[in-house]
């Protein structure tokens, strides 16, 4: 949220169902979100991710999807389903973008690899990175889904320039 502020989103929605986590850190860590949610361009939302988006009323630019892992079997699973992207899908604008963290590649690669074929199934162009993560000591993997295919040099270009800069987590 302080990462997409900080680079001029004019506006900014959160959407967490767990409002007493969301609490204890805003209040524990502010050197992570670094006063961000206080600033008037953003809107909290307490509620189920899937619910949310699926009732919104306002279309987005871009969604970033920092979810738990996508295990086969857990609370998460219906936010990696082809439901969950097919209704992302709808409430972004035409040139919208959705990107979201897959697990590891490396480690539970079975998992890493569903949430790309859920994406293809309704995104026009889905691109896989990695990115080191000092907290997991590893990279780890996500996904680029747009709703309009881009020339791939494009692609790569932004994606290097992401992944070669100086790390900042949101």
């Amino acid at each position: 949220m302080e990462r997409a502020l900080s680079l001029g989103a004019k506006k900014v929605t959160m959407v967490d169902i767990d409002q007493e986590l969301v609490e204890l850190c805003k209040k524990n860590l502010p050197e992570f979100h670094r006063g961000s949610f206080d600033d008037l361009r953003v809107t909290l939302y307490f509620k189920d991710g899937f619910d949310f988006i699926k009732t919104t009323g306002h279309k987005y630019d871009v969604i970033i999807c920092d979810l738990p892992d996508p295990y086969r079997q857990s609370l998460s699973e219906g936010l990696y389903s082809t439901e969950f992207y097919q209704s992302a899908f709808n409430v972004l604008q035409d040139n919208g973008v959705l990107v979201t963290q897959a697990g590891s590649p490396w480690f539970r690669r079975e998992n890493f690899e569903r949430v790309g074929e859920n994406l293809r199934v309704v995104f026009k162009q889905v691109v896989s990175y990695q990115k080191w993560v000092p907290s997991y000591g590893s990279a780890w993997g996500f996904y680029l889904a747009l709703k309009k295919p881009l020339e791939e040099s494009v692609i790569n270009n932004a994606l290097k320039s992401t992944i070669e800069s100086k790390s900042v987590f949101l």
